[in-house]
């Protein structure tokens, strides 16, 4: 009766299906019958006109295994590194913000994975979207679930292709599979390297990596680490009973996910974003044991509507912390947070156009800070920024021990004396031009950073420093400058340029 329920869901994947008849599901490595050509007019639109290395440089905000799945069955030599050799294309993912590697092709995702995978779709029968697709990919997570079908299962994810559906069943089939000594085991490796990349593989090819599911849950949305964390610790890993939290991170429940939250945010840095967020405001204030760590990170808050929210709820979840990273900057977001922050031992703010407002200087005036770090967004235009405007009316800069301003177009650093104690001062790559007589003014000062500004000239005042650590180009300087220069300070303060 088994064998019957089987067959059938056999005849149902076939329908429809673009397999050869006559080899059915009898070589493993089957391909589709599908018109290649089709892929490369696409491609050749692209100046892509053979198969080659390739780098998908992610994050993606598709389906990227689909992806990856169709790229390896057009031949391409997919490389998990980018300085892996010479790569003729690169892929850049919609969330990608690393630096794209040199190759001959570079496309964004959103230029050639909708078309691409548009046309798989029709070619490869997992990955559409349609009714039978779904039917499918139902029927195939079936199999799975069973070690005499896993063979037959595997089959048919490798022709028909690989997506994030079917993620989540196949590794937990795949470490079943591993568990039970299944000789499918290594099937799963060689099927899941051609499309995960070679380290993500990597991570379920040992029983040590069963646990290490925040890179898949990083790199694949979609991805269901829940299911798979209850079976490992059904298994009575190690991990669980050291960490017995880890496995609520992923659960369904949002109480659960922000009590695990709370958990570790005492343990390591405050990551605050949306996602945890929304979490927060299903944690009761009273559920908190211990305080959150001193270090708070905000990660590309766009709702300033729901931060204040989940500050209103417990205006005290913020009580202790003294160093302050705000990875992308919006309006609103400092005049919502200055209430509940005490003063700041640090803060460093990645700020684009438009940052500087009174609403930067409001906060200034409320929250004293002692080292503070503000750099312009390399991915926009270049902004400016003057001192004078904010120095003055500043009651607490003569408490402002490190002042950092980096890749601004420029910088009016009059009003530099009001930094009384200032000890480090950190100017790189501002297209800084000349210094103003107040440089001099500062007499703790000890380490200057000006390395990566065409300044050719020094004022006097320059020279009564009593720096201890000065990073400089002395090649732009004019000879008498660089005379100067050499001559006051020793060779151990002269330091070599370096990039911060």
């Amino acid at each position: 009766m088994y064998t019957f329920r089987i067959l059938d869901m056999i005849e149902e994947i076939k329908k429809s299906c673009f397999l050869n008849p006559i080899n059915r599901f009898q070589d493993a490595r089957a391909m589709p019958l599908f018109d290649m050509e089709q892929y490369w007019d696409l491609l050749q639109q692209y100046h892509i006109r053979k198969p080659c290395r390739a780098h998908l440089c992610g994050p993606f905000g598709g389906d990227e295994i689909a992806l990856r799945f169709v790229l390896q069955r057009l031949g391409f030599e997919l490389e998990d590194s980018p300085f892996s050799g010479e790569l003729g294309l690169v892929i850049r993912g919609m969330g990608c913000r690393s630096d794209v590697p040199l190759a001959a092709v570079v496309l964004e995702e959103a230029q050639l994975a909708p078309p691409l995978l548009k046309l798989a779709g029709k070619q490869f029968h997992l990955l559409s979207n349609g009714e039978e697709a779904a039917r499918r990919r139902a029927n195939i997570i079936r199999l799975l679930q069973s070690p005499e079908s896993i063979e037959l299962a595997l089959s048919l994810i490798e022709t028909g292709g690989m997506c994030i559906q079917l993620l989540t069943p196949f590794l937990l089939a795949w470490k079943k599979a591993r568990h039970q000594g299944l000789s499918v085991s290594r099937l799963f490796f060689s099927l899941a390297s051609q499309w995960l990349s070679a380290s993500l593989a990597a991570i379920f090819d040992t029983r040590e990596g069963d646990y290490h599911l925040g890179a898949f849950e990083k790199r694949f949305a979609g991805f269901s680490a829940y299911r798979f964390c209850q079976a490992v610790k059904a298994d009575g890993i190690p991990v669980f009973e050291m960490e017995p939290h880890m496995a609520n991170l992923y659960a369904p429940e949002p109480g659960l996910q922000a009590s695990a939250w709370l958990y570790f945010a005492r343990k390591q840095p405050v990551v605050l974003t949306p996602h945890t967020l929304e979490l927060l405001k299903f944690v009761p204030l009273e559920s908190r044991k211990e305080n959150l760590q001193e270090y708070l990170w905000l990660s590309h808050i766009n709702d300033i509507g729901l931060l204040e929210e989940v500050l209103q709820q417990q205006p005290k979840l913020l009580e202790d912390i003294s160093k302050l990273h705000i990875e992308t900057w919006r309006q609103g977001l400092l005049s919502t947070l200055s209430p509940h922050l005490h003063a700041l031992d640090q803060m460093a703010l990645l700020c684009h156009p438009g940052f500087y407002s009174e609403e930067l200087k409001d906060f200034l005036r409320k929250v004293p800070v002692y080292r503070l770090s503000i750099k312009a967004d390399n991915a926009t235009p270049k902004i400016q920024v003057s001192i004078a405007q904010w120095a003055a009316g500043y009651p607490h800069a003569h408490l402002v021990e490190q002042l950092h301003l980096s890749g601004f177009r420029q910088i009016g650093l009059e009003g530099l004396q009001h930094f009384k104690g200032l000890s480090r001062l950190l100017l790189p790559n501002n297209h800084i031009h000349r210094l103003p007589e107040s440089i001099g003014h500062l007499p703790l000062l000890r380490e200057l950073e000006l390395s990566g500004n065409p300044i050719t000239t020094l004022p006097d005042s320059f020279f009564h420093l009593r720096l201890h650590k000065l990073w400089i180009d002395l090649d732009q300087l004019s000879d008498i400058s660089r005379y100067r220069v050499e001559t006051t300070f020793s060779p151990a303060v002269l330091q070599r340029p370096y990039m911060l």
